[in-house]
């Protein structure tokens, strides 16, 4: 990734989100209170089910609560569910041609309760994550739904890597292997569209920001 990298660390380690403007800050709320809408929405689909069912088999810490309910799992796992219940139904919106919130803000709330973060700091959360994301997808040159890949699927690791590299603290070097393990982790192809697969693609692509993160 080379210099895009570097600009990408350098934003995250700068004071940009130290205070950003309030329009930043509403878009941000507005993300939140959009996906928790269409996660409440969603919980029930067949997608989530299957997703919980296959958390609640897999163990691990009880760090967080998924999709905020009673059940707890670790943070990975909360993510996984909670963007696949935010997918589900395709209602979450939309930027870049990608679906950002979905992917962003079931991250950060996991995250922020295992730390108990602050709403400040989930907000500037988002951001950075958001503007990461932007900053990747505006570099490719041509539009990847025409060559049959799915951008959420594909760049979501990163932008959810740079959001959670920035609410942990992560160092720069830390952060730059973060993104370097999150570009390897991008995928999802256009033919799942229709089928539970496209809801995963996004959960899937949360869940290995996460783990990219934690691996740094």
């Amino acid at each position: 990734m080379g210099l895009l990298t570097e600009s990408i660390l350098d934003f995250l380690g700068g004071n940009a989100l130290d205070e950003p403007p309030p329009k930043g800050l509403a878009l941000a709320a507005n993300g939140f209170t959009d996906c928790v809408a269409v996660m409440l929405a969603g919980h029930d689909e067949p997608v989530t089910r299957n997703l919980l069912q296959h958390v609640s088999r897999s163990g691990g810490e009880a760090a967080s609560r998924v999709i905020l309910g009673e059940c707890r799992a670790t943070v990975a796992q909360a993510t996984l569910v909670g963007v696949g219940a935010a997918h589900a139904l395709d209602f979450d919106d939309y930027a870049y041609s990608n679906h950002v919130s979905a992917l962003l803000v079931p991250a950060i709330l996991a995250e922020a309760e295992r730390t108990s973060c602050s709403g400040a700091s989930m907000l500037r959360a988002y951001l950075a994550g958001f503007e990461a994301w932007g900053a990747i997808m505006k570099r490719e040159p041509d539009h990847l739904h025409s060559k049959g890949w799915h951008p959420t699927g594909v760049f979501g690791p990163l932008g959810v890597a740079a959001s959670l590299a920035w609410l942990r603290g992560l160092d720069r070097q830390q952060t730059r292997n973060a993104l370097g393990l999150a570009a390897a982790n991008g995928g999802g192809v256009m033919d799942n569209f229709g089928t539970q697969a496209k809801a995963y693609q996004g959960a899937r692509a949360a869940e290995a920001g996460v783990a990219c993160v934690e691996l740094a």
